[in-house]
């Protein structure tokens, strides 16, 4: 059964002292999205390989993307004098993250999701999300209704993550972009179904994790 992950963060590691001790451009950032880093138990594990770009099967409003990405801090520990035991100046505390997406297809406007964490200096946090939003899936049909639709599509994903550092000052992380290729319409043979294999990212089809199979036995 598929999982829809709406957006979650699981792990967070400590860095060092160094970095900048003022914000800027690039002080907090989507360092890589990493392939592989979704069971099909729908665990974040942690990965190396780095992911430039993904394939997604959708049938309808039926269908999804799970990406895991690796946000990074730059910040300098900077830590409130008043007591020396409170946590830094320069966590940044992240409250949402924003999705734009561009298409040849079609226009949407950008989709945000509530999600929560905390990036201490020179810290990280994996975090994982479901790409494809329902306002992305219900443009994806109306486009693939049309006269000469294109199957795949290609969708441009930008993600942003914002919040503020806990000094109160408001800060938006570069965008990132990730395209997918989306397939609207993909069969298999009669009477084999289309499923995802064994070790798909909490048995959500993409990225090859696909194949066809022999229709559930009727009881």
């Amino acid at each position: 059964m598929k999982k829809n992950i709406t957006g979650f963060v699981l792990l967070a590691f400590m860095g060092g002292l160094a970095g900048c001790a003022v914000e800027d451009e690039g002080s907090v950032y989507i360092a890589k999205m990493m392939a592989g880093a979704i069971s099909d138990k729908c665990v974040v594990t942690k990965k190396d390989e780095i992911l430039s770009s993904g394939t997604a099967y959708v049938s309808g409003m039926s269908g999804a993307y799970l990406a895991a990405f690796y946000i990074q801090s730059n910040m300098a520990n900077l830590e409130r004098k008043e007591t020396g035991d409170t946590p830094s100046y320069n966590d940044f505390i992240m409250d949402s993250v924003v999705f734009s997406y561009t298409s040849p297809g079609f226009t949407l406007d950008n989709v945000r999701v509530l999600n929560s964490g905390v990036i201490t200096p020179s810290g990280a946090l994996f975090g994982a999300f479901n790409l494809l939003a329902p306002q992305v899936l219900e443009a994806l049909a109306n486009y693939s209704a049309t006269e000469g639709a294109q199957n795949p599509v290609t969708v441009l994903v930008g993600i942003k993550v914002e919040g503020k550092f806990r000094s109160g000052k408001a800060y938006t992380a570069p965008e990132y972009y990730f395209p997918l290729e989306v397939f609207t319409n993909l069969t298999c043979e009669p009477p084999a179904i289309f499923g995802p294999s064994k070790d798909a990212p909490c048995g959500n089809p993409q990225d090859g994790h696909v194949e066809c199979a022999a229709p559930a036995a009727t009881p």
